[in-house]
């Protein structure tokens, strides 16, 4: 058969649907025909790869798969390798089917929707969704009479990505065939991309792939695709740990470890294999490229992609045909993507008020120091903490929206201040500059309309006002405002013992349901802000949750993480030591509140969970 002929877009195409390379030149494809009448309803599409560009600086140099533009694309093309393959020795099931190979050039991983260039990124025009949509609409012109019953789509990189994006959307534009997707090299995980400015607002493409910010993270989207998904994936080491900004040169730290674990338990070709790839790697570091290349092999037990990929598409010798499929292939080759209740880890809940539940670890953070809220819910978290005075709930919210999350499945926390306030007098000053004329209650609603929703999880009191007077009339707002509905439970932070019995003492209509304060290993004998255990106790007199901000002992004055107890501890359970010290605080059924921006180290917070320290070690930790 040779070489797949090349099929320019016609210019109305060209203009109408914006289907242009990056330069601003119209696009095409390849076609190469079935050479076989059986076969000339099936198709195996490819979307070719070629990185991306996030900048006006990298988007000048950017050069893909096919480069910027279309003037020097060949006639023909000879395609590549795999079920793209015309050997009968190399692809023997696929080697004869139709061949629709995309060039990427876009720089977009096939996402955008632009209809004028972009001048953030350098002039270039970001139609990818508008190249494939103009493709489509040409093989409908070009062949009339094409009426696929099986189709295999492909694609490397950011094609595989590409893959992700438009599975549905070619399920779509061929209701009455069998479509699967498989892409290659393409389930970067968790790439947590930034939004990028690809999209024509005005643009609203079949499968809405406006939102590049979630929609380009395989860990987001393949939960939304109906189409049946085979992953392939041969980048495991040091791509993904420079995915996750790991330092993919220097020896793999106990986070590093955590993150390949944590991407083992997502893998959905080989989790048997890729279990071992932390320990692999450990004992190949430093041998130049001989992690990469035993892990790309598939060597150490992996098995290679051409069997479960052709006995997966093939179902057993039904959609894909005996004359086709070699069903005899035995079914432990069989690839398969595990579901969201398999791959997410399960956060343990405690129980704060009558229904609610709370998740034992959450994340905060605050605006100069802002937390990746999008990736903890991506890796699993489902608790997210913030307050009026850190700055950060505009991008909270914008997390919880862009997460696609039913709102029931989401624990949102808040706090509003009490001033003045003796120990937190700074921020004071800055709520009176903001919010100096509004009660608690109105604060609460302003609040809650920056993170987007109409109720709250809990909200807490920040911390006491300069005089119990004050302090309980700020409470009681809060109490309004749970009894509005506008909060699932109410509760404090910095609270110490007597401030409690002195709270209550005033006659409470909602008592609080949770008093978050410092709370770690090495630090929990400081009684002025409720960072002692006679506040614990007091908590567990009253019936409040106690909960932790800085577990990892930031305000001990203790180094923690590198104490030779919590080392020793971490050792013996094969864990790093910020897992020690997250475990030491929820195995006491404390909620943490932890703090991060690194998807490696959110991973390995959400992993805290996999052990339990014994008696003898949580006392040993608890004397530091």
């Amino acid at each position: 058969m040779g070489h797949a002929s090349l099929i320019r877009l016609d210019a109305d195409l060209v203009t109408s649907a914006g289907a242009r390379c990056l330069d601003g030149s119209g696009g095409g494809f390849y076609w190469r025909a079935a050479s076989s009448a059986q076969n000339g309803t099936k198709l195996v599409v490819f979307l070719q790869g070629g990185g991306e560009c996030r900048s006006a600086t990298e988007c000048a140099v950017w050069d893909g798969g096919a480069g910027r533009g279309s003037a020097g694309w060949p006639k023909t093309k000879r395609l590549g390798e795999d079920e793209l393959s015309d050997d009968s020795s190399v692809n023997p099931h696929f080697h004869d089917w139709n061949k629709l190979f995309v060039p990427y050039c876009s720089a977009d991983m096939h996402s955008g929707t632009r209809l004028t260039p972009s001048h953030a990124l350098g002039g270039g025009y970001f139609a990818g969704h508008n190249l494939i949509n103009a493709t489509l609409a040409q093989l409908r012109r070009s062949l009339p009479a094409l009426a696929p019953s099986l189709v295999l789509l492909s694609g490397s990189s950011a094609g595989g990505i590409g893959v992700l994006l438009h599975a549905d959307y070619f399920a779509a534009a061929w209701p009455a065939a069998t479509v699967k997707a498989a892409p290659a090299a393409g389930f970067f995980y968790p790439a947590v991309s930034s939004e990028r400015d690809f999209i024509n607002g005005d643009a609203t493409p079949a499968r809405r792939l406006g939102e590049a910010s979630k929609c380009t993270d395989a860990a987001f989207a393949w939960r939304a695709l109906a189409t049946p998904l085979f992953v392939r994936e041969n980048q495991y080491d040091t791509a993904k740990l420079a995915n996750c900004g790991c330092d993919a040169s220097a020896a793999l730290t106990a986070n590093d470890t955590s993150y390949l674990r944590q991407w083992g338990r997502w893998d959905p070709l080989s989790r048997a294999c890729v279990g071992r790839l932390a320990e692999l790697c450990h004992g190949l570091r430093g041998r130049g490229d001989a992690c990469d290349a035993c892990l790309e092999s598939h060597a150490h037990g992996c098995p290679s992609r051409g069997r479960p990929l052709l006995r997966w598409y093939c179902g057993g010798g039904g959609a894909g045909g005996h004359h086709v499929c070699d069903v005899r292939i035995g079914t432990n080759d069989v690839a398969s993507l595990p579901p969201p209740s398999e791959a997410l880890p399960r956060i343990p809940t405690v129980t704060i008020a009558p229904g609610v539940e709370m998740p034992l670890i959450n994340l905060g953070g605050v605006h100069s120091h802002p937390s990746n809220y999008s990736a903890w819910l991506q890796l699993g978290g489902r608790g997210l903490d913030t307050a009026m005075m850190y700055g950060d709930d505009v991008q909270v919210g914008d997390a919880v929206a862009a997460s696609g999350l039913p709102r029931e499945e989401l624990f949102l926390t808040s706090k509003v201040p009490c001033c003045p306030a003796e120990s937190f007098t700074s921020w004071c000053v800055w709520y009176d500059k903001e919010y100096k004329d509004l009660d608690a209650y109105t604060r609460s609603e302003i609040d809650a309309r920056l993170l987007g929703v109409a109720r709250v999880d809990l909200l807490l009191l920040h911390w006491p006002c300069a005089t119990m007077e004050e302090t309980v009339a700020t409470y009681r707002s809060l109490e309004r405002f749970a009894l509005d509905g506008k909060a699932s439970a109410i509760g404090i932070s910095n609270f110490n013992a007597s401030a409690i019995d002195a709270l209550f003492a005033a006659g409470l209509t909602v008592p609080p349901a949770v008093n978050q304060v410092g709370f770690s290993i090495g630090g929990h004998s400081e009684s002025r802000l409720g960072r002692d255990l006679d506040t614990l106790r007091k908590c567990r007199e009253k019936g409040i949750a106690f909960s932790a901000y800085s577990p990892l002992g930031g305000l001990s004055g203790v180094d923690v993480l590198h104490h030779p107890r919590v080392l020793k501890v971490a050792a013996a359970h094969n864990r790093s030591a910020s897992q020690v010290a997250l475990r030491w605080v929820t195995q006491q059924g404390v909620v943490a509140v932890s703090a991060s921006s690194n998807p490696a180290h959110l991973a390995s917070d959400l992993g805290s969970f996999s052990f339990n320290l014994t008696g003898a070690e949580m006392k040993a930790l608890a004397e530091i």
